[in-house]
């Protein structure tokens, strides 16, 4: 999709509000490649579209909100569990769910980052212009463990001595 701009570069946009709007070779993504001024003009303008724009939805909170309103029109007393995937992890949407009474469950990467910046240097010491993000967690999983299955069937395909791998 043309506006599509991922949750990242929305971030990153939002909290720089210094940005040079007649210069996008200012911003540079996590990965250090330049954030278009095309995409920031649609984040400055709230034109963009992602998946977290679509599930919490501005305004009002579109998708969560209804699932949960028409879930609950039966029965006022039914509780709801939203279970999403990682592009949901955001506090927007926590809040969201969190303002509706309901509980939720949402996969969260390892290594998922803050948006608290840190300074990268090269390997000659100087001062590198990609930006860093701080890991909100930096462990390892604590409880792993590794077994396998003689016969596994998926799709009418069958798979001998799969591995599997939990953490």
């Amino acid at each position: 999709m043309p506006d599509y701009v991922s949750q990242e570069v929305v971030h990153l946009v939002e909290n720089h509000s210094s940005i040079a709007k007649e210069s996008a070779t200012e911003l540079l993504d996590k990965n250090g490649n330049i954030v278009s001024k095309k995409m920031q003009d649609l984040v400055i303008s709230k034109l963009h579209i992602n998946g977290s724009m679509v599930a919490s939805g501005t305004p009002p909170e579109r998708m969560i909100q209804e699932s949960s309103v028409l879930l609950k029109q039966e029965n006022p007393g039914r509780e709801v569990s939203h279970i999403l995937d990682r592009e949901f992890d955001d506090a927007e949407i926590f809040e969201t769910i969190d303002a509706l009474g309901d509980s939720f469950t949402i996969r969260l990467k390892l290594n998922r980052l803050s948006t608290e910046t840190r300074t990268i240097y090269t390997p000659k010491g100087k001062v590198s212009k990609k930006i860093g993000y701080v890991k909100l967690i930096d462990k390892a999983f604590e409880n792993k463990t590794t077994y396998v299955l003689e016969k596994l069937v998926i799709k009418g395909k069958t798979y001998r001595n799969v591995e599997v791998k939990i953490e």
